[in-house]
This record gives C-alpha cells, sequence and structure tokens, in this order.
C-alpha cells in the first residue's frame, strides 16, 4: 500500500490510519475526502483514484456520512441525480428531531 499523504490524513481523524488500505477503503476515504479535504486532497483524490471511482462513490453513498452540502454539490458536478431516500440516507445530521422527521418521511429503517 503506498503512503497516504499527511494531508489526506488531516480528513480521516477518527480512522485508525495503521489499519486503512487505500484500495480496500476506497469508499470510506473518497467519501471523507470529499466532505472534508481541501484541493491539494481532492487533486490527489481524482490522481489516485480516478473520475469514474469517485463517481460511482457518490452515485451509491454511504449512509449517514455525507454532508448535505457536499453531496449536493457533488451530484451537480456528477450530474448524478439520487432518488430523495437515497440522498436523505446519506446525510450526516446530528439533529435527532430532523432525523426522525426525514426516516418517517422516507420510510427508512435503521
Amino acid at each position: 500500500m503506498k503512503r497516504i499523504p499527511s494531508y489526506i490524513k488531516i480528513t480521516l481523524w477518527s480512522y485508525d490510519l495503521a489499519g486503512l488500505d487505500e484500495l480496500r477503503d476506497r469508499q470510506t476515504i473518497i467519501e471523507r475526502v470529499l466532505n472534508y479535504g481541501h484541493m491539494p486532497a481532492i487533486k490527489w483524490l481524482f490522481d489516485r483514484y480516478g473520475k469514474k471511482e469517485i463517481k460511482s462513490v457518490v452515485a451509491n453513498p454511504s449512509r449517514g456520512n455525507w454532508l448535505p452540502e457536499t453531496l449536493t454539490f457533488w451530484c451537480a458536478v456528477f450530474k448524478i441525480k439520487l432518488a430523495p431516500k437515497a440522498y436523505h440516507r446519506a446525510l450526516f445530521i446530528l439533529d435527532p428531531i430532523q432525523c426522525q422527521k426525514i426516516w418517517k418521511k422516507y420510510r427508512i429503517e435503521l
């Protein structure tokens, strides 16, 4: 495994970097860098994984990992139209009342 640059590591603050693998954990790495990375980190991401892989991650977002404005932005960049249920399921929302409303509206199971 190649070493992850130090400027990427700051986006992965909650992960054990020693156990992180660039290929196995690419979904996590891509989502975290798109959410929290700056331009050099995003450039590294595109150089490392390519547009097709990154677009695939955005089109199939993990549950509860995305900031609303970030997911909206990257969906626009890649011209991806997520179903409302998939979009809302992917969002990282700390407000429990807002979460309950979204889950009820889109019938999202825990």
